[in-house]
């Protein structure tokens, strides 16, 4: 599991340095949607939600609400509610990822470095 989160970690950086390289990085306007974990959770748990928050988060900005449209806030429920198992969560944020990839990657912009999918 913890290899699995490095993989995601690693191309969210990556990610992340694109958007503010291309001066894309720009405050939300409202409250980013988000998981919210309640009651005790797994470190393990805790460190996928913070993943899935950060996708959320990329998701929440201006220019990807304008482009993909606005994060829906039933996909952070259904991270909560549905994915019981901590294998289910960190499935849930490889295909949140993975779209957000294959989003980005429609664009043209994101081409240096790379963009990679994670596999299954």
């Amino acid at each position: 599991m913890k290899s699995y989160t490095e993989q995601v970690e690693k191309e969210l950086k990556k990610i992340e340095s694109a958007i503010h390289r291309h001066g894309f990085w720009r405050p939300p306007a409202g409250i980013p949607v988000g998981a919210r974990l309640s009651g005790r959770v797994t470190p393990e748990t805790e460190a996928v939600g913070r993943l899935m928050n950060r996708i959320f988060f990329i998701r929440c900005l201006p220019f990807c609400a304008r482009i993909f449209g606005p994060a829906k806030s039933s996909t952070a429920q259904a991270f909560v509610r549905e994915c019981k198992s901590d294998r289910d969560k960190m499935e849930f944020v490889r295909v949140q990822l993975n779209q957000l990839i294959s989003d980005l990657q429609a664009l043209g912009v994101f081409k240096n470095p790379p963009l990679e999918k994670i596999a299954a």
